[in-house]
């Protein structure tokens, strides 16, 4: 009864419940049984902190498919340390990442982290979804 009053009073003074929240507006069940879920293409959502998904599903900003020429193209794949829970997008270690090897022109670092993923979902990514954006280097991020 007090966690049903709680939710109650948390909503009716738009209290932010952080990971609820969060997942609520930015992940979608997938398509691929392997992944079981992934991040919602185009999701925005205010919690502690503003959560971007990009047109192709990655955070961060919009990304075309073919690499650029003369750009080297990383894909990070992991958990929730790898997206970034709770920081915003420029501090999380992707975009850092990329800032510290060169930046926009140079650097590509496409942040493929959803929360909750383990290292058999990182594996299913790679294969039905990073390869084909053809990244130069494939970072694996997880929480242990």
């Amino acid at each position: 009864m007090t966690a049903l009053g709680c939710e109650v009073a948390f909503r009716i003074l738009h209290v932010p419940i952080g990971t609820l929240q969060i997942n609520r507006a930015t992940i979608v069940r997938s398509a691929n049984s392997r992944l079981l879920f992934e991040l919602r293409p185009g999701a925005s959502v205010q919690a502690e902190v503003r959560y971007e998904v990009n047109g192709l599903g990655l955070r961060g900003p919009e990304v075309a498919e073919a690499k650029p020429p003369g750009v080297t193209r990383i894909a990070v794949v992991g958990d929730s340390i790898a997206f970034g829970y709770w920081i915003e997008e420029k501090d999380a270690f992707p975009r850092v990442l990329e800032g510290l090897l060169g930046g926009p022109g140079q650097v590509e670092v496409l942040n493929f982290g959803v929360p909750g993923y383990n290292l058999a979902q990182d594996v299913e990514m790679v294969r039905s979804r990073v390869l084909a954006l053809a990244p130069d280097m494939v970072v694996v991020g997880l929480c242990l």
